[in-house]
């Protein structure tokens, strides 16, 4: 029997000994009435709140540990330790400024894809910790470069983004049930997606900068050649 039957025939069995309590006196009457309006809360809260739906929240709240440490690894992994290759980490490290802010063939430089990322980082933060502070970039989705291309930009765009990581990772820990949802879910999960796919993009970028800039460097080393050597003679030995 479903929810909404049960309800439904508890409610009719209500309604029925209200109905003959009603003819018999005005404190009966009353009686019937306050019954009635209780039969009508519990077919509400039934229609509402099926025992399915409840049995749902609690499983989701009582998993809410083991998809917490699975989110976790999955951010971590993007950042820093994923077994997919290319990291944030990685696809950062090592560059100048002048680098991280080339554009090839009118791609999205490693530095704007940098501040995409960390954007859509702070939309996924706000959904678990709102914060009405504007991002601290100029403009949404794809930010403005810094005036000045130098180290002290760079660094301070790449502390952006590491304290971005740290926040979330933190954001997420904390994670209250209250605050968990399908909804949730799915943007951890898809920020993780964002930045391996971003990963991707930077490495690619890095690989076209260096063959650009020196492709010498990326052939492989040839190695010593061999000497010539005459071919043995061989003689047959002759048969009888």
């Amino acid at each position: 029997m479903s929810a909404n039957t049960a309800s439904t025939t508890t409610t009719s069995r209500i309604a029925k000994v209200a109905g003959a309590g009603r003819a018999s006196s005005p404190a009966a009457a009353a009686t019937a009435k306050n019954t009635r309006a209780r039969a009508r809360r519990v077919a509400s809260n039934g229609q509402a709140g099926s025992p399915d739906s409840r049995i749902e929240v609690n499983r989701a709240a009582g998993n809410l540990a083991a998809e917490r440490d699975l989110l976790l690894a999955v951010l971590r992994g993007a950042l820093s330790g994923g077994w997919q290759g290319p990291t944030l980490t990685s696809a950062v490290r090592g560059l100048t400024p002048e680098l991280a802010a080339a554009s090839v063939s009118g791609r999205k430089s490693i530095w704007q894809q940098l501040l995409h990322v960390a954007f859509w980082k702070r939309r996924v933060l706000n959904m678990l910790v709102p914060d009405r502070t504007p991002f601290p970039r100029r403009g949404a989705n794809w930010p403005s470069l810094p005036e000045r291309i130098d180290a002290d930009t760079w660094l301070a765009d790449l502390a952006l983004l590491e304290g971005l990581n740290e926040r979330l990772l933190r954001a997420v820990s904390e994670l209250p049930a209250s605050r968990y949802s399908p909804k949730v879910r799915q943007a951890i999960f898809g920020i993780a997606a964002h930045d391996i796919y971003h990963a991707g993009q930077m490495n690619l970028i890095r690989r076209l900068l260096g063959e650009r800039t020196s492709p010498q460097s990326r052939q492989k080393p040839q190695g010593k050649p061999k000497p010539n050597r005459e071919p043995k003679a061989t003689t047959r030995k002759r048969t009888t």
